[in-house]
């Protein structure tokens, strides 16, 4: 009997010391979350200041008063409870949802410019491969399409910053795609060896970004860029060239 009671002690001390943890994990990630959403509804703001939209103005004021509120309830109030964690995060979801919507309005029309200049190059990138096709050619052409649709994606999804990263960076696949592709066969090392350059600051630049940024997923796209870079220096350093692969087109 006393073994059997001092296994419900156990057990319950254990439910205690569990569900203190997850609280502390909760309240945690809590004050994470709203210092990312303090940083988010600061560039949505000087996005909606530099583009003077009355109705982005409205929405972005709406979303500082349920930051507020938020705020009010994390810093102003103790004790923290799951309660208020709980109440503060639905303030957080309507300020987050208010500035997506503010982004999205004052960005549609200069993204929607941007995208019209990158269609442009792509299109001349496509007509230049066409006439000089080249395992090369295909991959800048590829990566350009690729980061175009991220770009795309992005917006969709409200990521303001990430997606005018992958515009740069489609608009560098683009320009160096239609560079490549209008050199002759006898300056290719020429092209190889300026691209290879230009590869090099690119991966730096986002180095530098990712530093500042903090991104995950930006992370994992300069290590796969970077392992494709170290193989392609490679094969060229062994003066091979590889066949060309339906992927890359």
């Amino acid at each position: 009997m006393k073994k059997v009671s001092y296994i419900i002690i156990i057990l319950m001390l254990t439910s205690v010391i569990f569900s203190e943890n997850v609280q502390a994990q909760a309240v945690r990630q809590v004050f994470i979350d709203f210092k990312k959403l303090e940083r988010y509804l600061l560039r949505v703001a000087d996005l909606v200041r530099n583009f003077q939209n009355d109705r982005a103005g409205k929405l972005i004021l709406d979303a500082k008063i349920e930051f507020e509120k938020a705020k009010d309830l994390l810093y102003n109030s103790p004790p923290i409870t799951a309660a208020k964690i709980k109440q503060a995060r639905i303030h957080m979801l309507i300020a987050k949802e208010k500035a997506d919507i503010a982004a999205r309005i004052v960005l549609r029309k200069p993204l929607g410019n941007l995208k019209s200049q990158l269609d442009d190059l792509i299109n001349q990138a496509e007509n230049k491969v066409s006439q000089t096709p080249s395992d090369e050619a295909y991959y800048l052409l590829n990566q350009a399409k690729k980061f175009r649709r991220l770009a795309i994606n992005a917006f969709e999804s409200s990521k303001v910053d990430r997606m005018q990263e992958y515009i740069r960076i489609s608009f560098f696949f683009a320009r160096k795609c239609v560079d490549f592709s209008s050199g002759s066969s006898d300056n290719l090392y020429m092209h190889l060896t300026d691209l290879q350059n230009s590869i090099k600051q690119l991966i730096s630049q986002l180095e530098n970004i990712i530093d500042d940024s903090n991104r995950p997923g930006l992370q994992k796209i300069v290590e796969e860029a970077q392992s494709h870079f170290d193989e392609a220096q490679r094969l060229l350093e062994e003066g091979k060239t590889l066949g060309r692969s339906p992927h890359f087109r």
